[in-house]
């Protein structure tokens, strides 16, 4: 019988405060996973574009039980139209008028949402970037340095998750530079 107080948590690293770590962090806690997130900002970023929620957006939020608070912005029915050239007019179709009933929200408003939502005991480091990543057969060594203090540390997890964007740093210390992977859509 295993006593689940003295049971270790795996630990995961998760490099990026947006949507897609948040969220990341967020399942794997609830999978019983102890996430850390880093962050290279100094601070939570505001605000953000427009996203249009359709299902399988509508979805994932409802799974992450955040949906009530991620909202939804788009207002009252309008009626749209379509102006041709010689400025004649006829029913249009807008947002509301798409199948599956999506929701307007700022990409701000989908954040939020998933950071009220992480628990306490998920720990959020900001300023900070891996610098180098080390993996063997039994996980992985991440050293991380605090651009506040300059201070470096290594710390022992057992998934790093790269949630830091194209120009990810976790790729580039994991299998080389951004060139090697990125390509122009038109070649």
């Amino acid at each position: 019988m295993t006593n689940s107080a003295t049971t270790r948590r795996p630990r995961v690293l998760v490099v990026g405060l947006g949507i897609s770590g948040i969220a990341t962090a967020l399942r794997l806690h609830r999978l019983g996973w102890q996430p850390v997130i880093l962050e290279r900002a100094p601070g939570r970023r505001r605000g953000g574009y427009a996203v249009a929620l359709f299902g399988t957006g509508v979805a994932s939020a409802a799974r992450l039980g955040v949906l009530d608070a991620v909202g939804n912005r788009l207002g009252p029915p309008v009626q749209t139209f379509e102006i041709d050239r010689s400025g004649r007019k006829r029913k249009g179709m807008g947002l509301p008028d798409l199948p599956g009933g999506p929701r307007l929200v700022l990409r701000g408003d989908v954040e939020n949402a998933l950071y009220s939502a992480l628990p306490a005991d998920v720990e959020v480091r900001f300023a900070t970037s891996p610098v180098a990543i080390a993996q063997d057969d039994r996980g992985v060594d991440v050293t991380m340095r605090d651009a506040t203090t300059g201070a470096t540390t290594t710390e022992r997890f057992d998934l790093v998750v790269g949630a830091d964007g194209m120009r990810s740093t976790v790729r580039r210390l994991v299998f080389g530079p951004h060139e090697a992977f990125l390509r122009p859509m038109n070649t």
